[in-house]
């Protein structure tokens, strides 16, 4: 079969321009196929000409499927859904829900960065503004609501007259214009009436219409929709903070092998019941499942550790490989009582301590973030019980971990002490969110300062809340503006994000343990890193390079190839994303297939990346040619065929 393929494959290519070859087809795209372009092309990798190229793809291939489902010409579909009120119902049908769900998540990714690009060119952002926002992106860029069971489908409300009388229809929001630029300029908007719960179903923080009208200052109709907007979205964002608190929760347990799954649960269940003040029951269970899926996950991915003796091991080898230096191994000068300088202690060269300390200090700090960045559970350091803080405790230094056979029970209790202190860490920012929330509801003034609070602290929470209510993104844009410009405002928050300091340590984090973007955020923001670049967005790179790095040493297992002698993964990751995409567009295939195809050429080519990306091209240019009448299946068995002859 596979011989065969392959000759089909490189068979002459005119054979198949017959008369009748214009009416064969590929497979048509299903809905889990675009479902996971509009995944593919949320990676931050992809520029905003390449994302709107393919979200472009995807709407049109949207609207043909959804066409042939109703068996309905495309240009009929908005009047059916206007005369038949109950058409909606299918779009709440998997899996039409579920691609909604992605594409409308990605269409908002970049409407958001639409709407950053316009600040932009009205003034300059400092690195601060920047990373607040490019780390919405990054999280954005690996953000898959579906796989916690969230969903969402966005629909235009329009006013049609019928037998005299004026009656509200919806439309599905993709159907609103055939080009997906459209769409993106389209602004959100929801009376303020509409956005609030029914009476029965309010709380403290979610009040009823009537409770809000009776209680707010603001009179002007133009002022109630901007309070109403920014209250729905802070109690959104809160929704997800808890959610997502629940995750790092059911990770510093799970993922640490403090405790089993089962008992993980039942801390994440009751965590969640005492901290989602106005969830429903099914947001609670929603939440649980959730953590325990994502720590599931996480775990399948990253190193099984069996409690502190084993995380210390792993932390100190960590450390010693980005080239931590301990106190006891620095070059140790002593003072010299006539000059106010030290004395090294070979040579008699007299040395300014103040550099020796800058020097020293930055061997350590250096080595620690990276180790922040990179361990899975790197996100403990960022703890005061494995910090090393100056005398006003606004300085991080180093850490103290031993990393001595002698100092190893010692540092595996520092470590249960960290552990215990990230979930009293994130217990303690849901109480201060409580506490912003309550006194916010009805003051504009306030419900500003709480978000802003939200954008600084919880970029992940923020982002999320903001692709599921869309017309929060002005707000969210004007959060950062505030916090970028002003310098002051900006720094009555930083004490409560400052690492080691004084607060909530990894409130940024609350996407799970190890997130890299609110890692970055925590850090740029924190004293260490005064002086350092910032920049999430090559965080984000270095991160898809890591993930691509595993992938290739799988791929080239047993190949003798020196793997880490490779230098240019920034440029096959890129090229590794585009096919991978290229495949989901041309074929509709399935993403576990490319992998296959992706080993095989590997193999083939000898380790030879470039090369094996080249053939892997030039394989699907002529798959396209020839299999116009192929299966799926068949399609994926021809290429892979090829490429591993």
């Amino acid at each position: 079969m596979k011989t065969f393929m392959f000759a089909l494959l490189v068979g002459v290519v005119s054979q198949f321009t017959h008369a009748d070859s214009g009416t064969r087809k590929i497979r048509p795209h299903d809905q889990n196929s675009l479902k996971e372009i509009s995944l593919d092309v949320r990676d931050t990798h992809y520029d905003s000409a390449k994302r709107r190229h393919y979200l472009q793809f995807v709407q049109t291939k949207m609207s043909e499927k959804l066409s042939s489902d109703l068996k309905i010409k495309p240009q009929g579909l908005n009047a059916h859904f206007m005369g038949n009120a109950e058409a909606m119902k299918l779009l709440w049908t998997s899996p039409w829900i579920e691609l909604q769900t992605e594409f409308y998540v990605t269409l908002h990714q970049e409407a958001l960065n639409e709407k950053w690009k316009v600040m932009n060119q009205k003034r300059k952002f400092t690195d601060y503004g920047k990373n607040l926002t490019d780390s919405m992106m990054v999280h954005l860029g690996n953000y898959v609501p579906t796989k916690e069971g969230r969903h969402y489908n966005r629909w235009q409300n329009i006013s049609v007259a019928k037998n005299g009388k004026s009656q509200n229809v919806r439309l599905p929001f993709f159907l609103m214009s055939s080009k997906v630029q459209d769409l993106i300029k389209i602004d959100a908007h929801a009376a303020y009436e509409s956005l609030f719960p029914k009476v029965e179903n309010e709380s403290s923080l979610n009040p009823s219409l009537s409770t809000f009208l009776k209680n707010t200052r603001v009179k002007e109709r133009e002022d109630l929709q901007e309070l109403a907007e920014v209250v729905q979205l802070n109690h959104r964002i809160y929704l997800r903070a808890v959610a997502n608190a629940a995750k790092t929760v059911a990770s510093v347990y799970y993922l640490t092998g403090e405790y089993s799954l089962t008992q993980t649960q039942n801390k994440v269940s009751s965590f969640i019941d005492q901290y989602c003040e106005g969830c429903s029951n099914k947001d609670r269970e929603d939440y649980e499942a959730a953590a325990v899926t994502f720590v599931q996950n996480r775990k399948k991915e990253m190193r099984v550790y069996n409690g502190g003796r084993d995380i210390v091991s792993s932390f100190c080898m960590d450390l010693q490989t980005n080239g931590y230096r301990w106190a006891e191994e620095e070059q140790k000068p002593k003072l010299d009582p006539r000059y106010e300088v030290y004395t090294a202690v070979r040579d008699n060269t007299y040395v300014d301590m103040s550099h020796v300390r800058a020097q020293m200090m930055s061997i350590r700090l250096n080595a620690l973030r990276k180790a922040v960045y990179n361990h899975d559970l790197g996100v403990l350091f960022l703890t005061n019980k494995l910090s090393l803080m100056s005398k006003t405790n606004t300085e991080v230094y180093g850490t103290v971990l031993g990393c001595k056979p002698e100092t190893l029970a010692a540092d595996a209790s520092r470590v249960k002490g960290a552990i215990e202190e990230a979930r009293q860490n994130v217990e303690t920012y849901l109480k201060r969110v409580n506490e912003k929330l309550r006194g916010s509801t009805f003051s504009m003034k306030y419900a500003k300062d709480a978000l802003e609070y939200f954008t600084q602290t919880n970029v992940s929470a923020t982002a999320e809340a903001v692709m599921t209510f869309p017309q929060g993104m002005n707000h969210v844009m004007s959060a950062v503006l505030e916090l970028d410009k002003d310098v002051k405002r900006r720094k009555r928050i930083d004490k409560a994000v400052a690492w080691g300091g004084v607060v909530i340590g990894v409130a940024l984090v609350v996407s799970g343990i190890g997130a890299p973007e609110g890692v970055a955020v925590l850090l740029t923001v924190a004293s260490m890193t005064k002086g350092a670049i910032s920049g999430v967005y090559h965080l984000a790179r270095s991160q898809q390079e890591k993930k691509f790095h595993k992938e290739l040493s799988i791929a080239r297992a047993g190949l003798g190839t020196s793997f880490y002698l490779d230098g240019n993964l920034s440029q096959h990751y890129s090229e590794y994303r585009d096919l991978r995409t290229q495949y989901l567009v041309d074929f509709a295939g399935a993403i576990y297939s490319f992998g296959k195809i992706h080993y095989a050429a590997i193999s083939k080519v000898g380790g030879d990346v470039p090369k094996a990306h080249g053939l892997i091209k030039g394989t699907m240019q002529k798959c396209k040619v020839v299999g116009k009448d192929m299966t799926q299946e068949e399609i994926t068995g021809a290429i892979l065929g090829a490429v591993a002859r």
